[in-house]
């Protein structure tokens, strides 16, 4: 079982990069506190701002819940896309383990690893292919890197 990482107050400027990290390792990640959320899959909707419970499970189902009563106020199975935002700032995480980056591109930078596709940064060319025929748009150029 890996180590249990608590955050409280965090700082609201590194806390997106922390909950992408936990979510790429395959952790659980709860979050507790004050928020808004939308969500497509089964249905679309938006949650405004309020005390939210949102379970973040390793296979990629999401919980979301209020601070009052047992039923989540929405339930995701399995998904490919998750968002973390701030006022500045937006994660996502589209990777689905598709390898249409790699079998189409035939690019040597790129490589499977926990079913996810990764880049040997250092050996990127900035070329985009894998960017332009990713099905998912999880692969994103991003300029001056």
């Amino acid at each position: 079982m890996a180590d249990l990482l608590v955050w409280e107050k965090p700082d609201l400027n590194t806390l997106p990069g922390v909950i992408k990290k936990a979510i790429v390792e395959g952790r659980v990640v709860i979050i507790i506190g004050e928020c808004s959320i939308e969500y497509e899959g089964r249905s679309a909707s938006r949650l405004g701002n309020g005390e939210r419970i949102l379970i973040i499970k390793q296979d990629g189902s999401v919980l979301v819940h209020r601070p009052q009563g047992y039923s989540p106020v929405n339930w995701q199975p399995e998904t490919s896309v998750i968002e973390v935002w701030t006022d500045d700032e937006v994660i996502e995480d589209k990777r689905t383990g598709c390898r249409a980056c790699v079998n189409v591109t035939g690019c040597p930078t790129l490589y499977i690893e926990d079913g996810k596709a990764k880049i040997v940064e250092d050996d990127c060319t900035g070329c985009g292919l894998c960017a332009r025929f990713c099905p998912y748009k999880a692969i994103v150029e991003v300029s001056g890197a």
